[in-house]
């Protein structure tokens, strides 16, 4: 919220020029509006009434917003004595804004409003990216003895699209599964009215999106309608896991529609850790040892010994054994490589490649994860 300067409040409390009268205040009809219920990026307007009350006029220096996203200006008898807006002209930010408020300034301007007069503050509220119970004070100082005069306005702010959070979720399949065809996946969107996508953004060549045929449907409780999309999870996908954010550009405007999308695709084998093996600022007076879970995706399958080998910087540093792994809760039996960073090891940084491999069957894909360590000599 913006502060006054004390000396903007001391000038308010004592300079009367030209007929302002420290003893009049400006005192609003409500010390706080409410607008209801609206959705991000919609527009609302809204009048704050007030008037003047004592013997004397008062003079009107500042008229301020705690925040950015409402615009607002100062009438009396139907004309625009003083505005502070903010130009909405401009794409809408990738992050909310901060709430650095607006401000309009009189400046060499007299502005006097006679006692006995009414007026009223007009402005418009666009919430934008926004969201839940959202409170804006209005301020105007001067002359007047209640200097500064606020007043507040209240919204309830709803996403302008309203979906599952696990509606992109895709869970975990087998990639023979996957090679059979592809798969899909339905999801419904709530939205204030009907919607056409324009198009849409950030989606993986492996990924197909559309719109179920059929018209929108009201919502069950009659707020808005609901449309339905499905996802489509082609073969071509690889093993492994990836999260994505889809986004949409909509007939309803610049309020985005992102759709989170996850899906984990099983190979023959399953490895943990899946994608790095970490040695995070380790001493070389001790031996360090991690370990890599190898366990097949189903009991159909059968991992044969595997062999690993370390390439980059962390070959001849890192060292790997094979062990067999016994079956438990966690998963079927397997293979433990234990990766050993050995005493000694100078320090320095060590960045490489894990390939693990599986000569006896030509058929399972050799496993490449980063090696990573970082050694330090002992405090």
């Amino acid at each position: 919220m913006r502060r006054f300067l004390p000396g903007l409040l001391l000038l308010g409390a004592t300079a009367c020029g030209g007929g302002a009268d420290a003893g009049a205040s400006l005192r609003f009809e409500t010390s706080r509006l409410d607008l209801g219920t609206m959705h991000q990026y919609e527009e609302r307007e809204f009048v704050l009434p007030f008037r003047v009350e004592g013997s004397g006029a008062i003079r009107v220096d500042v008229l301020d917003t705690s925040c950015g996203c409402t615009d607002v200006r100062l009438v009396v008898n139907g004309e625009t004595l003083l505005q502070a807006e903010k130009d909405h002209g401009a794409p809408a930010p990738e992050k909310p804004e901060d709430d650095e408020g607006l401000s309009a300034s009189a400046g060499d301007r007299k502005i006097e409003i006679p006692a006995g007069a009414s007026g009223e503050v007009r402005g418009t509220y666009r919430p934008e990216q926004r969201l839940n119970d959202q409170i804006v004070t209005v301020t105007i100082a001067g002359s007047m003895l209640n200097s500064p005069a606020k007043t507040q306005i209240h919204a309830l702010v709803k996403p302008a699209f309203e979906l599952a959070r696990d509606a992109g979720n895709f869970g975990t399949m087998r990639e023979s599964a996957l090679k059979a065809g592809e798969i899909p996946r339905e999801f419904t969107v709530r939205a204030p009215a009907a919607f056409t996508v324009k198009y849409w953004k950030n989606v993986p060549d492996n990924l197909l999106v559309e719109s179920v045929p059929g018209p929108a449907e009201p919502a069950p409780d009659g707020e808005g309608v609901l449309q339905k999309f499905r996802l489509r999870l082609q073969p071509s996908t690889a093993v492994g896991t990836t999260q994505i954010r889809i986004t949409a550009v909509t007939s309803l405007g610049p309020a985005p529609l992102e759709v989170d999308v996850a899906w984990r695709v099983l190979g023959r084998v399953v490895y943990a850790p899946e994608h790095l093996v970490q040695f995070q600022s380790k001493t070389n007076d001790r031996d360090h040892e991690v370990v890599v879970k190898i366990r097949p995706s189903s009991e159909e399958e059968h991992v044969p010994e595997p062999t690993a080998e370390f390439l980059g910087e962390t070959a001849g540093i890192l060292t790997a054994a094979v062990e067999p792994l016994a079956k438990s809760d966690q998963g079927l039996a397997g293979w433990l490589l234990r990766v050993k960073l050995p005493q000694g090891t100078p320090a320095g940084v060590y960045k490489g490649t894990l390939r693990i491999s599986y000569p006896a069957a030509p058929g399972i894909a050799a496993k490449e994860m980063t090696a990573y360590a970082r050694v330090q000599e002992p405090r």
